[in-house]
């Protein structure tokens, strides 16, 4: 409620705004408490970003799918397009929240350090962000957190809004903030110590690509996943390389799911390729696809499909049978179309 009313705050406050109307930054003097209200509305949702960003899988879909329903995020995006400078400098993007460093380091953004090299100013023994902050910093690493944690949420929002704003958007973003992450990303897969039994995953930073080779008894498969130069605005393009065992109907199937994961999970793509591989490696297991979606682990909140069909006794995830059941307006089974 109180994240609610500072946003319905600023929002008002941007509408008669005459750069923000205009399509320029909106600059927020200090001495208004419209600038003390904004540096909080912004930390709070820097916080609430790193809570996702730490949950488990299942529960940050659940957070997803909390924010994608609302109109808070839609908000908040609005508000950092006309709080950011359009040339900022490149280190308002490298907070410690925004490229992915531990949560005790988010208190001191790089930016300040590299001024002060102090304690933090306070007033009294209280905190005060407002003095240690400024809002334009604020606004660039809360997109940057926002876009590199909640990439599908940031996506949906982009391609509702109208034609001159989206051009608007993948411009900064491709200019400033998917430069960051695409760094920041595959270099941490290079350095990664994360291994996978039958799967091997390397970086080529050069050509934006992440290749993935799964192998297990006589199947082999190589995937190349393209990163484009707005990632992850836009989603990655699956590329099929060499394949040993697979009929070209598995393969399909198996690409789709792999495009399925990494456009529809909140994380990055060395997140995407562990739920594609775990997915493999339950239907290698004897395990059933999902009937609607044609993978065994969910998309978006890794669960199993474990309700089936009395009829016809195939097994659906309760996300995808349910959106069948909201889009179709009947409650009969997708394969036999018996009532379920």
């Amino acid at each position: 409620m109180l994240a609610g009313s500072m946003a319905d705050e600023l929002d008002t406050w941007l509408d008669t705004n005459k750069e923000a109307k205009q399509g320029h930054q909106a600059i927020i003097p200090r001495a208004q408490t419209i600038y003390r209200t904004t540096t909080a509305y912004l930390l709070a949702w820097q916080l609430g970003i790193l809570i996702i960003h730490e949950a488990g899988p299942e529960l940050r879909a659940q957070y997803a799918n909390s924010l994608r329903d609302g109109t808070e995020l839609g908000l908040l995006l609005k508000a950092l397009f006309s709080l950011m400078p359009q040339r900022p400098d490149s280190s308002a993007f490298n907070s410690p929240l925004a490229i992915g460093m531990p949560s005790h380091s988010l208190p001191l953004p790089l930016t300040h350090r590299h001024r002060s090299g102090g304690a933090p100013p306070a007033f009294g023994h209280v905190f005060c962000p407002e003095l240690w902050w400024s809002v334009p910093e604020l606004a660039c690493n809360t997109y940057m957190a926002t876009l590199r944690h909640l990439p599908v949420l940031v996506r949906q929002w982009w391609n509702s809004i109208d034609r001159r704003f989206y051009q608007t958007v993948e411009k900064f973003t491709t200019q400033n903030v998917s430069p960051v992450i695409l760094q920041q990303e595959l270099q941490g897969l290079q350095e990664s110590t994360r291994k996978f039994n039958n799967m091997e995953v390397r970086a080529r930073p050069t050509a934006r690509e992440v290749v993935a080779v799964y192998t297990v008894d006589e199947i082999s498969i190589e995937l190349t996943v393209q990163l484009p130069a707005s990632h992850p605005l836009r989603p990655s393009a699956v590329e099929c390389g060499k394949k040993v065992g697979v009929s070209a109907e598995q393969w399909r199937r198996w690409l789709l799911q792999l495009t399925t994961f990494l456009a529809n999970q909140n994380g990055s793509i060395l997140d995407g390729l562990a739920l594609w591989k775990q997915s493999l490696d339950r239907r290698l297991d004897g395990l059933d696809d999902c009937m609607i979606c044609f993978s065994v682990i969910h998309g978006s909140n890794c669960s199993l499909p474990k309700l089936s069909c009395r009829t016809c006794k195939k097994k659906f995830h309760s996300a995808c049978l349910y959106k069948w059941f909201s889009t179709s307006n009947a409650s009969t089974c997708p394969l036999c179309r018996n009532l379920f």
